[in-house]
């Protein structure tokens, strides 16, 4: 498993001008992809990117554990280079994920992810501007992405 700081420094990496919520995003689509191509089953998964798995936050799936270290150290955040030590496979997924969501802004991202039955699913019945920690659902996730 990885560390979710180096999945978020290795797409900031490719654009340092992201914000946080096109990383959370794209940390969010890489977690997704991961799942469904290294498990077979949504029964049964057990390779995950990362242990965490996203809440289902207003503007849409986010981590809470990234959402803390860049909000509070994001000039650290930066700078750090683990994400260097990443296996090619997992480089390559993540250039992947870069490729088809790197253009688009953080409320196009946003927008997307409302769209999709892992987040829809976990905010079922809340406001649209109530919070939620709700966790998605990994099951959710492989049968969406993996159709």
């Amino acid at each position: 498993m990885y560390k979710i700081v180096d999945i978020a420094r290795y797409f900031i990496s490719k654009n340092n001008k992201y914000t946080d919520k096109q990383i959370q995003k794209l940390v969010y689509y890489a977690y997704c992809w991961y799942i469904v191509k290294n498990n077979t089953s949504e029964n049964e998964i057990n390779k995950k990117l990362f242990n965490e798995r996203p809440e289902a936050w207003i503007h849409g799936p986010a981590f809470k554990s990234l959402y803390n270290e860049m909000k509070y150290n994001r000039k650290k955040f930066d700078k750090n280079d683990n994400y260097l030590k990443l296996d090619d496979d997992i480089k390559s997924l993540l250039d992947l994920i870069y490729n088809v969501y790197g253009d688009k802004s953080g409320n196009k991202l946003e927008l997307l992810t409302h769209n999709e039955a892992p987040w829809k699913e976990a905010r079922k019945g809340l406001n649209p501007d109530e919070h939620s920690n709700e966790r998605l659902e990994d099951r959710l996730i492989y049968e969406y992405y993996s159709n």
